[in-house]
């Protein structure tokens, strides 16, 4: 048996120790069992033993080397602090049942550090009640990683920058840098499933965790951690919108298409450029052009190369006749027209319609066209471009290629719609231009006129002399001179009649009346000599600007001609065709002849009369060819440039100067030849006409051929007096000017009531171009 004073005694020395072992606890908060201290950052109350007074904030965490219990301040609820059971206090560790969340502890151990964090190993708890959590601050990643939240749970929201396999457990970084705090998930052993790891970068998340430390080595201020206890403490609030991996192929196939697209529009808009260059320089080269075939040659040219299309034609629209008549070209020189309302074909209707709208019309294929539906033709497609001036369109550009084939980008629209434009004025210009040059050449034939007509009449004397000479020789003599004699006497009225000067007037003339006329003449003929005749004039008229009497004599050369052929051959034919091609007036003398194969007429010197008609087409911008059809079959070609079915206008245009052709015609009768310089140079840079002669004899015969707006006479001409030439030419003369070197009383009384001036000696350009100027404006 034990002694009983004994054990008592053993009790009372337990008692003591224990009571001595409570003592030496210092009671500290949580916040001093948590302080630092420089310079590296370790636990203040390193070593000590102490007691502190908490809330549990979670259950414990388990690791691989330790269990965490974080506690809470139950005062202030701003402090934590870890609960670490490691190594010789590990077995201390409480069960799931003492101890739960929320649980008031009262814990007594030692301070420690624990990878750079002050943590407290129990060696005894107790728990003395309850208390309920606040909500756990909110806190981004970077604010977390702090001492002020050291071993508190706390609620951090952050973008994921990466996933990592740590030694002890899984590991997800945060995009804010190397200070922001870490989240660790703590796994047994080498866990095959790493529950973080479905987290990729750029996913927005929520950790519910305690901020712990992971730092091996001084300072311990870094390397904050969020310890979470399972995976569901991390929850995903925004997922980063990837791309899924069939994606990212689409994604390089469109950027190669996108690279493929940006070089196709460059090339196309580099052959958009060098295709309107092209259009440019086509317009340049109108400008060499001379004709209307040159223009239209080069319009094919160029848009058969630009557009890749079949075939390129050219058409001037006669407004007046409504009339489409094709310009001939290299490739085309057969004559094509169509009234606007007698359209038979698709291409056709397709004209009209642009010529009604005045806009470009471009349609792909011209068999299922609104126009042409109903027609059967084959079909084509079409680019039809109005040539416009600034009242209204005067001509199209017809380009005709594969049907379906879009055969003009709408791009080179403009561009080509201005070339057009540049092409109607050109036709203008060369029509204007061939007026002037017309009416210019007949200026230039009135002056040869008179000189041809003068050489003549000299001509013509001779030749009576001979005549009457002739009637004292033999008789069979007599008759063959006689008879030659009579030719060129014939041979010279012919050339009179057709330099006759007061002939030579600019005016319109109609073919169709002209050739008429002609015709009727030489009906009984034709007749007698049982040729068979026939006429083709057209319906409508046809007009060419120029002398009407010269042109009837020089086509009467051609009908004599013809009509003399056709006598003397075998099939008595004679035919006549009047068409127009272009903006040219085509005639056709086809007639039967005795000629050979290869044989025609010789229009060189020996046969005068078709020298001269030829010489004088010429003139007139016109040609004149001699064709051999067949054998015994031939045909006159004359080509003449005609004026459009209102000759007035272009007349008019032509002739800007009065209200006809505001050029006077004068005669200077002064035997001084400084005073006809004189004149001849006053009247050429006025473009007005001077015929300057020496005596009265000339200057009055020429006065009844020729008739004169003005004559000027010197007060001594040669012959007689200038009374005796007033008193032959003032009936037939508006206006009678004298140049005297002084005034005489006799010239006055002459003068006196008549259509007269005076003019003194030296004549001065003033007073000449004052006189004219005032004969003008008579009515």
């Amino acid at each position: 048996m034990v002694n009983k004073p004994i054990l008592k005694y053993a009790l009372i020395l337990l008692a003591l120790g224990v009571a001595t072992a409570q003592d030496s606890y210092r009671p500290v908060t949580l916040a001093e069992a948590s302080q630092r201290v420089l310079p590296d950052y370790r636990p203040k109350l390193l070593g000590e033993l102490v007691r502190v007074t908490g809330i549990v904030q979670t259950p414990l965490l388990d690791a691989s080397d330790a269990s965490y219990l974080p506690i809470l301040d139950q005062q202030t609820h701003s402090n934590g602090l870890i609960l670490l059971y490691s190594g010789d206090n590990k077995e201390k560790r409480p069960g799931a049942t003492e101890v739960s969340v929320g649980s008031v502890v009262e814990v007594s151990g030692i301070i420690s550090l624990h990878a750079g964090q002050a943590v407290l190993k129990p060696m005894e708890l107790h728990v003395t009640g309850r208390a309920t959590l606040p909500q756990p601050p909110v806190l981004n990643p970077l604010s977390a990683a702090s001492f002020n939240y050291e071993g508190m749970l706390v609620e951090i929201n952050g973008e994921v920058a990466e996933f990592r396999e740590g030694a002890w457990g899984d590991l997800l970084d945060f995009k804010d840098g190397g200070r922001a705090i870490q989240v660790f998930l703590p796994l047994a052993g080498r866990a095959l499933e790493r529950p973080l790891s479905g987290y990729q970068k750029g996913d927005k998340i929520r950790v519910k965790g305690v901020v712990t430390q992971f730092c091996l080595r001084p300072p311990y201020n870094q390397y904050f951690q969020a310890m979470v206890a399972s995976p569901r403490d991390v929850s995903l609030a925004e997922p980063y919108s990837r791309l899924p991996p069939q994606v990212v192929p689409a994604v390089v196939t469109l950027v190669l298409l996108g690279i493929i697209a940006n070089w196709y529009l460059q090339q196309k808009s580099r052959w958009e450029q060098r295709s309107i260059h092209k259009i440019i320089q086509a317009g340049e080269k109108l400008y060499g052009a001379g004709t209307a075939r040159e223009v239209a040659e080069i319009l094919r040219v160029e848009l058969l190369e630009l557009t890749k299309a079949e075939n390129v034609n050219v058409y001037h629209y006669d407004t007046a006749r409504k009339i489409f008549e094709r310009i001939p070209d290299k490739a085309t020189s057969g004559q094509h027209s169509f009234h606007i309302d007698e359209c038979s074909t698709p291409v056709e209707e397709a004209i009209a319609s642009g010529i009604n709208s005045s806009a470009l019309v471009q349609v792909t294929d011209s068999s299922t066209s609104a126009p042409a539906k109903g027609k059967k033709s084959v079909g084509h497609s079409l680019v039809v471009i109005p040539m416009r001036n600034p009242n209204e369109a005067r001509g199209v550009i017809v380009i005709t290629g594969v049907a379906g084939k879009r055969l003009l980008a709408p791009v080179l629209h403009p561009a080509i719609q201005h070339l057009a434009n540049d092409a109607c004025q050109f036709f203008e210009w060369l029509e204007e231009t061939a007026l002037r040059e017309q009416h210019h050449r007949s200026e230039k034939l009135a002056v040869a006129g008179q000189l041809i007509h003068g050489v003549i009449t000299e001509l013509n004397a001779p030749l009576e002399k001979i005549r009457d000479l002739t009637a004292a020789l033999p008789e069979s003599e007599a008759a063959a001179i006689s008879a030659q004699v009579l030719k060129a006497s014939e041979t010279v009225k012919r050339i009179v009649a057709v330099a006759r000067a007061e002939q030579i007037d600019a005016r319109p003339v109609d073919l169709r009346l002209l050739f008429q006329r002609l015709m009727e003449d030489m009906e009984e003929a034709l007749r007698e000599g049982s040729i068979e005749a026939e006429i083709n004039l057209g319906p409508e008229s046809l007009y060419v600007l120029g002398s009407h009497e010269q042109l009837l004599r020089v086509f009467e050369n051609l009908f004599i001609h013809g009509k003399a052929a056709a006598t003397y051959s075998l099939e008595h034919v004679f035919l006549l065709n009047l068409n127009r091609v272009g903006r040219s007036a085509m005639i056709e003398l086809e007639f039967s002849g005795p000629f050979g194969e290869g044989e025609g007429p010789d229009f060189s010197g020996s046969a005068l009369g078709l020298a001269i008609t030829r010489g004088l087409l010429q003139s007139y911008g016109g040609e004149v060819r001699f064709a051999t059809i067949r054998a015994g079959r031939y045909r006159y070609d004359v080509e003449l440039p005609s004026l459009n079915a209102s000759p007035s206008e272009d007349y008019s245009a032509a002739l800007p100067y009065s209200a006809q052709r505001g050029i006077v015609t004068a005669l200077l009768v002064d035997p001084e030849m400084q005073t006809q310089r004189k004149m001849l140079s006053i009247f050429g840079e006025m473009n007005h006409r001077l015929i300057p002669v020496g005596n009265i004899e000339e200057a009055a015969d020429l006065a009844e051929k020729v008739r004169f707006d003005i004559v000027f006479a010197s007060a001594r001409p040669e012959g007689g007096t200038w009374a005796d030439l007033f008193h032959r030419v003032h009936h037939r003369t508006p206006h009678f000017a004298l140049l005297s070197e002084s005034a005489e009383e006799q010239s006055a009384e002459i003068l006196e009531g008549t259509a007269s001036s005076m003019l003194r000696k030296p004549v001065e350009e003033a007073d000449v171009i004052a006189l004219i100027e005032r004969i003008q404006q008579r009515p």
